[in-house]
């Protein structure tokens, strides 16, 4: 749903706040490319059975990283690249390894790589989806 609502979506609409405080789409992605390389080397960690512990900057609900200038064009990119990897190490992944080993969320607690996966990939993204529909919709 992401990947179709992003190639119908002009520069200028992902460009498009309803407010000054509010989230764009290219904000929407910035923030959901910035867990990729977070995320990914957690489901890589705990689907093969090793622990994982992000050495990185603690994450920021809501968060966009200060160095996030990429253009639409390159933060779609990067998006359908970030889901695309995600894919490829779930299909990979021997769903009965690793699933006794976990990594904290923030907010909810342990989960393992498999909850991981359909909290960030499934129910993270969308909310967000729903975001960019909103978004799309007012933008005109």
């Amino acid at each position: 749903a992401m990947r179709e609502m992003l190639q119908q979506l002009s520069e200028t609409a992902a460009e498009f706040k309803p407010a000054p405080d509010e989230f764009s789409v290219v904000d929407i992605l910035r923030h959901l490319n910035s867990s990729f390389p977070r995320s990914t080397q957690r489901l890589r960690a705990l689907s093969s059975g090793r622990s994982f512990e992000y050495e990185g900057p603690r994450p920021r609900p809501g968060g966009i990283p200060d160095d996030a200038s990429e253009s639409f064009a390159e933060l779609r990119q990067t998006f359908l690249d970030g889901e695309a990897e995600v894919l490829a190490i779930l299909e990979a992944a021997d769903a009965t390894v690793g699933l006794d080993l976990t990594a904290d969320h923030a907010e909810y607690g342990p989960f393992n790589w498999l909850e991981w996966a359909v909290y960030s990939h499934h129910v993270h993204t969308h909310d967000h989806v729903g975001h960019v529909a909103e978004l799309r919709e007012l933008a005109g």
